[in-house]
């Protein structure tokens, strides 16, 4: 899957491989992925784990705000928020998937 191969490609720590990534937006299509399976919790745990593995374990600062700015991982996850219920017919309420 996508989610697995970017991680695979993160773990090589190189950064012809990332600035790539990068520059083909992938990182803000995993967020905008989020967006359309909120019900998908398995993958929303593989997307976190991309971005902890960012965060956490790459040494280049530079790459990791980039990633956070082209991502709009910040503004998806404040949007989901925003619309974390789900309203069935009868009007009774659920939170989505990602919201715990």
């Amino acid at each position: 899957t996508l989610t697995r191969l970017c991680q695979l490609i993160l773990k090589l720590n190189k950064e012809e491989l990332n600035r790539e990534m990068l520059t083909n937006d992938i990182f803000k299509n995993l967020s905008d992925l989020i967006k359309k399976h909120p019900w998908n919790n398995f993958f929303q745990l593989r997307i976190i784990s991309i971005y902890e593995e960012i965060l956490e374990l790459s040494k280049n600062a530079q790459f990791r705000q980039e990633v956070l700015k082209s991502s709009q991982i910040v503004d998806t996850i404040l949007s989901i928020q925003e619309d974390s219920n789900f309203s069935f017919a009868s009007e009774r309420q659920i939170r989505h998937g990602y919201m715990g």
